[in-house]
């Protein structure tokens, strides 16, 4: 490899460039050139990465091909206001692109946003082309405070079977403020979908859906729910589940403190492994009450339930040493 940098600092003034080269395979080459003005504020970056086919980065991203990739950013402006442009590309091909902003707010924030679409598909196996579709879309914006506190406006993630939309809001000790998330996954005329997760074997689903809600404003509870329609692995299927949950998010005296409460059933469950099948049975529901309390280090279950077609199980559980070592204490009944 062949590696060039050099670095220059003086009077509020900087300059720096890269230029990383691989000599021991097919050519890659990442090169940066970027510079600052203390006197005008003008900040300025190009950054490319290139690598020919069956390249490092297609190598590691297990890329279908392994093809060329191109990868660009490259802004103009100012530390009060900057953007930059940024490009992927694979055999010469645009793949994803779209522009990124930062921006000083009216009240000491630090705003940010970013669009960006494009054709993700042939960077993946032709079996996700029902899941991403020939267009990806990806649209972030909010602003960030020096006291840590975030605030995200809007987050919209789309592709063919996918629909995400949301906000949120996480003050500066990291407690949430308020979200109000939604997403939808569901195949076109209700066919089951490819799930590009990573791992060993595969996961389908006809359909999935997500729900959460909490605004502080307005009081310190919590709500959501989660239902899938035809989820298939290698080792299981099952043909509906349902979550329910709702609980509360206080930032009190002695501490935060979080709470929730989770209903769950699952039916037209069908395990691969016969013995586990006809333990657990093809359906089973429950209950699990949590809290928490900031600074006891112990997660708390007061109640814990598991019901099956002729069995069930109970528990009180509390885990102690969340920030050291775990340790569990409690009782649990079965019938």
């Amino acid at each position: 490899g062949r590696l060039e940098a050099s670095l220059s600092l003086s009077g509020g003034e900087g300059q720096a460039a890269l230029v990383l080269e691989r000599t021991d395979g097919p050519e890659s080459r990442i090169t940066l050139d970027a510079g600052y003005s203390n006197a005008t504020g003008a900040l300025s970056m190009d950054l490319a990465a290139v690598e020919q086919a069956d390249g490092i980065a297609a190598r590691l991203l297990d890329l279908p091909g392994r093809p060329a990739v191109d990868l660009t950013i490259k802004g103009a402006g100012t530390l009060a206001d900057f953007t930059a442009e940024v490009r992927l590309a694979s055999d010469g091909e645009l793949r994803l692109a779209g522009p990124v902003t930062i921006k000083a707010g009216d009240k000491d924030e630090t705003r940010f946003a970013a669009d960006l679409t494009g054709d993700l598909a042939p960077l993946f196996l032709p079996d996700y082309a029902a899941f991403l579709g020939d267009r990806v879309g990806l649209g972030v914006a909010g602003a960030r405070w020096p006291s840590g506190r975030v605030v995200l406006d809007r987050l919209a993630l789309q592709t063919r079977a996918l629909q995400l939309s949301g906000s949120a809001t996480v003050a500066g000790d990291g407690l949430p403020e308020a979200f109000d998330i939604t997403a939808l996954l569901a195949g076109q005329d209700g066919l089951p979908v490819l799930l590009p997760l990573t791992g060993e074997g595969r996961t389908w689903l006809r359909r999935g859906e997500i729900v959460l809600a909490f605004d502080a404003r307005k009081d310190n509870g919590w709500t959501g729910r989660a239902s899938l329609l035809g989820l298939e692995t290698d080792s299981m299927r099952l043909g509906t589940a349902e979550l329910k949950g709702s609980g509360r998010i206080a930032r009190l005296p002695g501490g935060n403190s979080l709470g929730a409460t989770l209903d769950f059933a699952a039916q037209g469950l069908a395990l691969a492994d016969a013995a586990m099948q006809a333990a657990v049975g093809d359906a089973v529901g429950g209950k699990a009450v949590l809290t928490f309390r900031e600074g006891s280090g112990a997660l708390n279950l007061p109640q814990l339930e598991l019901r099956g077609a002729d069995y069930s199980a109970s528990a009180r559980l509390r885990v102690e040493g969340l920030d050291s070592g775990l340790n569990t204490s409690g009782t649990l009944t079965l019938k």
